[in-house]
């Protein structure tokens, strides 16, 4: 591909880009995500000596940060979800709030063994930060998830960890 090809599928590519942000709502985070995966596949090219430049270098991704559908989880709300839930989501989105745990990622690691009932705390073995050195990371038991600990403990089966 000449560099004069390579700009002029860029110029497209972007302008195509930037009709669909636009002209359609919602799309931005679609658009976004697919020139940042595109660039990377050209790049990937170029390391393996298929392209000598990359047509999408200077092509700019609309922002991917939007608010439009952002909508807070109030303590109130938490507890009436919490409270028509079955046991099992009950402890799930107790620990999700009051936790901060991941879903699922973190809740899979989990082990009563590494519940600190003494010092009011719990171990989370976090898969996401794990390549960065934290592969786990302690965590306080508040009241608000301390109760719904308690109970999921009482109703495991003997010999759970």
């Amino acid at each position: 591909m000449t560099s004069v090809t390579c700009r002029l599928v860029a110029f497209e590519y972007e302008s195509a880009m930037v009709l669909e942000v636009s002209e359609t709502t919602g799309w931005v985070w679609n658009i976004h995500k697919i020139i940042k995966t595109s660039r990377q596949i050209f790049g990937a090219a170029i390391d393996d000596r298929l392209m000598d430049e990359n047509p999408l270098a200077g092509v700019k991704a609309p922002e991917e940060i939007t608010t439009e559908r952002d909508f807070e989880i109030t303590r109130e709300l938490a507890e009436k979800l919490i409270a028509v839930a079955s046991p099992k989501f009950q402890l799930i989105l107790a620990l999700a709030r009051y936790g901060g745990l991941r879903c699922p990622s973190e809740l899979i690691g989990l082990r009563w063994s590494e519940v600190l009932w003494d010092q009011d705390r719990f171990i989370v073995h976090s898969p996401k930060t794990e390549h960065c050195g934290k592969a786990r990371r302690v965590v306080p038991l508040f009241p608000e998830l301390q109760v719904h600990l308690m109970r999921a403990q009482e109703i495991a089966p003997d010999g759970t960890d």
